[in-house]
C-alpha cells in the first residue's frame, strides 16, 4: 500500500517489526519505509498522528525519531516550521510527563537538535532559538515529573552542544558551542546547583523514585557542564589520567565559594550509592579545574577544602564498599596529584593525616585483589607521581613517603603472593593471564618501590630464597603435590615479575651505588632461576614463569644492557672503558677490588661505575663479570626456549620480540655476533633445531607470524659482518633455497595441499623478515637476485591457485608490498640494472592476478584460521588484502 494511505494501524504494525520484530526481511522493509516517511511531504502530520492518537510507546518512538532525522538535515526546514515543532514537542511532554523514559528522551533529542542548529537563526531581531531556557524554568516550577521533564532538556541540550557533528563545518560547531558556553552554561550550572541545595535543604525521601530520579538527572546535568569542551580541545577520552578542565575565568566566584565543593560532598555523604557516585564524578572534575583559574592563596584554600573532603569521606569509609563510589574515589585521588604538585600537598594543614588515610586506604584496597580490579591504576598513579616528584620538593614540610611508599610496595608485593593460592585451589581467574593489567601496573610499581630502596630489596630477597627453596624441594620430592608445586610457580612468576619491575624502576628514580649492589643481589636469584628451569626442561616447565623471566631480562636490559649506557661510559672516559669493561679478567680476579679502589680513581664515570656494582655480585656467584657475559645469556636463554617451547605461542613470541630489540642497537649488534648461540643460529635456522618454524598441522597459522620477527632479528646480525659476500649469504637462505625447491618440485603433481600452503606462508612471512631488515642497496640486491626469477613466480602460482584464501595470499601480498618499499633509497638500482623494471613488472602482476579473483566467492574453511561470519568476512578479508594491494600500487608508481 502507498505510504500516504497508510493508517495509524498499519504505521504501528511497521514499529512493531522496526523496534521489536525478529524477522530480518520485515525489519529491513520497516527500515526503508521510515526512510521514504521522512522523505513524504506528510511526514509531520504522520508524526502528529502517531504521538497524538499512538497506542504503543514504540509508536511515538517512531514519531521522534522521524523528526530528529527531519530536523537534522543539511537543508533545513524554515525557521517558523522549527519553531511550531519545538514548541508542539514542548507543550506534548508538558502534558504526558509520564511518557516512558526512551520516549521522553528521544522527544527531547529533538528539542537539542533544533537548538543547537537554529542557535543564530533570527527572527524580528532575535535569536528565536534561546528562548528555550526560559522555557524550561516553566517546567521546574511544576510537578516532580515535569521538574525531571525540565532538567533532562538542559542536560541534553548542553550534551548536544558539546557533541561534534563531523558531517558539518567543525568551524560552526566551535562557533555555536562557544557562544552556548559564554551566554548560557554558566547560568546553567547555577540553576543545577541551586537545584540540589533544595534538594539537600530537605529532609531527603530515598524510598521516592521520583525525588531520587531528579537528583539523579540534576548531578547529571552538573557533570555534563563539567564536562563540557571549553576550548575545543576535544581531548581523547582514554587520557583519563591527564584530563585537565579548562574552567572559564567568569566561573571563578562559583568556585571559590566553599559551600560548593561542601555540597557535593554532602551529597556524596546523604546520597544512595547510585546517586553518591554520580556526586563523586562532579567531585573528579572539580578537582581537575585548571591551576591557572586561582592564584596562589586561591588555589591553596580551593586545595585545603578538597583535602577535607577526601579525609572526611576516608574517616566514614561506608560508602566506598560501592563499586562504583570506589572507582569514582579512586580517580579522585589520582586526579589531586595530576593538578597539584607535592609542595603544594604537604603545605596543607590535614596532609600527614590524609596521607595516613591514603596510604591505609590503598594498602587495603591492594590486599583485596578481586575487588575492582580496574581501579588499582588509579590509586598507583597517585603514589607513582607523588613518588616521582620527591626530588623537585622545595618544601621544608616533611612529605612522609618515605614512611608510606615501602609500606605500599610490600602491600603489593605480598598481596600478589596470597593470592597465588586462592587462585589456584578456588580455580579462578589469575591475574597473571591479564598481562596488559599486570604490565601497567608494574610499570606504574616500579618508581614507588625504589623508595626506601633498602626495605623493597630485603623483602625481595627473603621472600624469593623462602620460595625458590620450597620449589626445588617439591621438585626433587618424588611425591611432590601438584598443587602445592603450582602454587611456588606461581608466587616466582610474581617474584621474577617484581624483581624485573624494581631493576628497571632504576630509570625513573634517583640511584645511588648501594641501589645497584642491590639489582645485582636480586637478579643473582633471577639468573639461578633460569638456570635451574632450563635444566629441568622439557619434563620441568612453567608457562608463567618463563613469561616472568623474559619480562625480567627486557628490564634488565633496558637497565644495564643499552646502547646509551654503553656510549655513555665511552665518551666519558674512553681509556678506563677500554681497560676495565672491555677486560673481564679485570672483574674476574676479584669483583670487590675495583669497589674499594672508587676513592682513588675519581675520574672513573659515574654510570661505569654502576656497571661494575651491578657486577660485583653477579660475578661472585655466577661467574657473570659484565654486559659481553649477560648477553651470552640473554642468547643461551633465546635458543633454548626457541627450541622447547615451539608449541607455546606466548613464549615464543615474547622470546622473539626480545630477541628482536637486542638486534636494535648497532654495538649490541657487533657483540652479539661473537657469541656462539648467535652463530649456531645463523647456521642452523631449521625446523629440525627450532620447531616453531615446522609446518606441522599442530601450529595455527596465526602462529607464522612470528616467523617474520625472527628473521628480521637474524638478518640484522646477519648484517653486521655480511658487507657484499654473495656467498656468505647464499649460505644463510639456504634453509629457504631447499624449502623452495621442495615446492617447486612438488607443485604440479599429486601432493598434499595444506602442507604446501603452510610451506608457502611460512616462506612469504620468512622472507618478509629479511626484506624488512635489508636496508641497503647491496643487501636488498642480493635478496632480489636470489628471488628473481627462479622464486617469484612461484609466488605468483600461489596467487593465482588459492587467491580465495586470505590465509594465503595476505602474507604474500605483504611480502610484496615489503619489497616495494624504497627504504634508505635500496631501491635505487644501477642504471645498468634491470631490477626495478622487473621489480614492477612482478608487483604489477600480482596486483592483477588478485584483482581478477575480486568477483569470485572467498573460501570461508582455511583449516587453522577462525574468523566471525560469511558477511562479515568477505568485507573484512577483501578489504585488507586489497589495502595491502593498494600499498603496492602506490610504492611502485612513487618508486617509478
Amino acid at each position: 500500500m502507498a505510504l500516504h494511505f497508510q493508517s495509524l494501524a498499519e504505521l504501528e504494525v511497521l514499529c512493531t517489526h522496526l523496534y521489536i520484530g525478529t524477522d530480518l526481511t520485515q525489519r529491513i522493509e520497516a527500515e526503508k519505509a521510515l526512510l521514504e516517511l521522512i522523505d513524504s511531504p506528510e511526514c509531520l502530520s504522520k508524526c502528529q498522528l502517531l504521538l497524538e492518537q499512538g497506542t504503543t510507546s514504540y509508536a511515538q518512538l517512531l514519531a521522534a525519531t522521524c523528526l530528529s532525522k527531519l530536523v537534522s538535515r543539511i537543508s533545513p526546514l524554515p525557521v517558523e516550521q522549527r519553531v511550531d515543532i519545538r514548541n508542539y514537542i514542548l507543550n506534548y511532554v508538558a502534558s504526558q510527563p509520564k511518557l516512558v523514559p526512551f520516549v521522553i528522551q528521544a522527544l527531547i533529542q529533538v528539542i537539542a537538535k533544533i537548538t543547537k542548529l537554529g542557535w543564530f537563526e533570527v527572527q524580528k531581531d532575535q535569536f528565536v532559538f534561546r528562548e528555550i531556557i526560559a522555557d524550561v524554568k516553566k517546567f521546574l516550577q511544576g510537578t516532580v515529573e515535569h521538574c525531571v521533564i525540565g532538567v533532562i532538556i538542559l542536560s541534553e541540550l548542553t550534551q548536544e552542544m558539546n557533541l561534534v557533528d563531523y558531517s558539518r563545518p567543525s568551524a560552526k560547531h566551535r562557533k555555536i558551542a562557544t557562544s552556548f558556553r559564554d551566554s548560557s552554561l554558566k547560568d546553567i550550572l547555577v540553576l543545577a546547583c541551586s537545584l540540589l541545595k533544595e534538594v539537600l535543604a530537605k529532609p531527603l525521601n530515598l524510598q521516592d523514585e521520583g525525588q531520587q530520579n531528579l537528583v539523579m538527572q540534576v548531578l547529571k546535568l552538573v557533570l555534563n557542564c563539567l564536562n563540557f569542551d571549553f576550548i575545543g580541545s576535544s581531548a581523547d577520552e582514554s587520557a583519563d589520567d591527564l584530563c585537565t578542565v579548562q574552567i572559564p575565568t567568569t566561573w571563578r566566584t562559583i568556585f571559590l565559594e566553599p559551600e560548593t565543593l561542601d555540597l557535593f560532598f554532602s551529597l556524596y555523604h546523604s546520597l544512595p550509592p547510585l546517586l553518591s557516585q554520580l556526586a563523586l564524578s562532579c567531585l573528579v572534575q572539580f578537582a581537575s579545574t585548571r591551576r591557572s583559574l586561582f592564584s596562589s592563596p586561591e588555589r591553596a584554600k580551593y586545595l585545603g577544602n578538597l583535602i577535607k573532603g577526601v579525609k572526611r569521606i576516608l574517616e566514614n569509609p561506608q560508602g566506598l564498599s560501592d563499586p562504583g563510589n570506589y572507582h569514582e574515589f579512586c580517580r579522585f585521588l589520582a586526579r589531586l596529584k595530576t593538578n597539584y604538585q607535592l609542595g603544594e600537598l604537604v603545605l596543607v594543614k590535614e596532609y600527614p593525616e590524609v596521607i595516613r588515610l591514603i596510604a591505609n586506604f590503598t594498602i587495603t584496597s591492594l590486599q583485596h585483589w578481586e575487588f575492582a580490579p580496574n581501579s588499582i591504576h588509579y590509586l598507583l598513579t597517585l603514589w607513582q607521581r607523588m613518588v616521582a616528584s620527591v626530588p623537585f620538593v622545595k618544601s621544608t614540610e616533611p612529605h612522609l613517603l618515605d614512611t608510606y611508599a615501602p609500606e605500599i610496595t610490600k602491600a603489593f608485593i605480598t598481596s600478589r603472593l596470597e593470592s597465588v593460592a586462592i587462585v589456584v585451589r578456588d580455580n579462578l581467574d589469575d591475574p597473571l593471564d591479564d598481562t596488559a593489567t599486570v604490565f601497567q601496573q608494574l610499570e606504574q610499581l616500579c618508581t614507588v618501590s625504589r623508595c626506601e630502596y633498602e626495605k623493597t630489596c630485603t623483602l625481595l630477597v627473603q621472600l624469593f630464597d623462602q620460595n625458590a627453596q620450597t620449589y626445588q624441594k617439591l621438585l626433587h620430592s618424588p611425591s611432590g603435590i601438584t598443587v602445592d608445586k603450582a602454587i611456588q610457580e606461581g608466587r616466582l612468576a610474581w617474584l621474577v615479575y617484581l624483581v624485573g619491575t624494581v631493576v628497571g624502576g632504576r630509570l625513573t628514580y634517583t640511584s645511588t651505588d648501594e641501589h645497584d649492589a642491590m639489582d645485582g643481589e636480586l637478579s643473582c636469584r633471577v639468573f639461578q632461576l633460569i638456570s635451574l628451569m632450563d635444566t629441568g626442561l622439557p619434563q620441568c616447565s612453567n608457562e608463567k614463569i618463563e613469561l616472568a623471566i623474559l619480562w625480567f631480562l627486557d628490564q634488565f636490559r633496558k637497565t644495564y644492557v643499552g646502547d646509551q649506557l654503553q656510549r655513555t661510559s665511552k665518551r666519558e672516559s674512553e681509556s678506563w672503558s677500554l681497560s676495565l669493561i672491555l677486560s673481564p679478567g679485570a672483574i674476574m680476579q676479584d669483583p670487590f677490588e675495583v669497589v674499594r679502589l672508587r676513592s682513588d680513581v675519581s675520574r672513573v664515570p659515574e654510570k661505569a661505575w654502576k656497571i661494575v656494582k651491578v657486577y660485583a655480585r653477579m660475578s661472585e656467584v655466577l661467574g657473570i663479570t659484565d654486559d659481553n657475559h649477560v648477553l651470552e645469556t640473554f642468547m643461551t636463554k633465546i635458543v633454548t626456549n626457541l627450541k622447547y617451547w615451539g608449541r607455546c605461542e606466548p613464549v615464543i613470541s615474547r622470546t622473539l620480540q626480545f630477541l628482536n630489540d637486542l638486534s636494535v642497537g648497532y654495538i649490541l649488534l657487533k657483540k652479539l655476533v661473537k657469541i656462539d648461540a648467535v652463530k649456531f643460529m645463523l647456521k642452523n635456522h631449521t625446523s629440525e633445531h627450532f620447531p616453531f618454524l615446522g609446518i606441522s598441522d599442530s601450529y595455527s597459522l596465526n602462529d607464522f607470524r612470528c616467523r617474520t620477527t625472527f628473521y628480521t632479528a637474524l638478518t640484522r646480525l646477519l648484517m653486521v659482518d655480511l658487507g657484499e659476500d654473495e656467498d656468505e649469504f647464499e649460505n644463510f637462505m639456504l634453509p629457504l633455497t631447499v624449502s623452495f625447491e621442495t615446492v617447486l618440485q612438488i607443485f604440479n603433481n599429486n601432493f598434499k595441499q595444506e602442507d604446501v600452503k603452510r610451506m608457502l606462508i611460512g616462506l612469504a612471512r620468512d622472507l618478509r623478515g629479511i626484506a624488512f631488515a635489508l636496508n641497503t642497496k647491496s643487501s636488498y640486491t642480493m635478496l632480489f637476485d636470489w628471488m628473481y626469477p627462479t622464486y617469484l613466480p612461484i609466488l605468483q602460482r600461489t596467487i593465482e591457485r588459492w587467491y580465495g584464501e586470505p590465509a594465503c595470499t595476505t602474507p604474500i601480498l605483504k611480502l610484496m608490498a615489503e619489497l616495494m618499499q624504497n627504504r634508505s633509497q635500496r631501491l635505487n638500482f644501477d642504471v645498468s640494472s634491470p631490477n626495478g623494471i622487473l621489480l614492477f613488472r612482478e608487483a604489477s602482476k600480482m596486483i592483477c592476478t588478485y584483482a581478477i579473483s575480486e568477483t569470485e566467492p572467498v573460501l570461508l574453511s582455511t583449516p587453522g584460521m577462525s574468523y566471525p561470519g560469511p558477511h562479515e568476512l568477505h568485507h573484512q578479508l577483501r578489504a585488507s588484502c586489497t589495502s595491502i594491494c593498494s600499498h603496492i600500487y602506490l610504492r611502485g608508481t612513487h618508486y617509478s
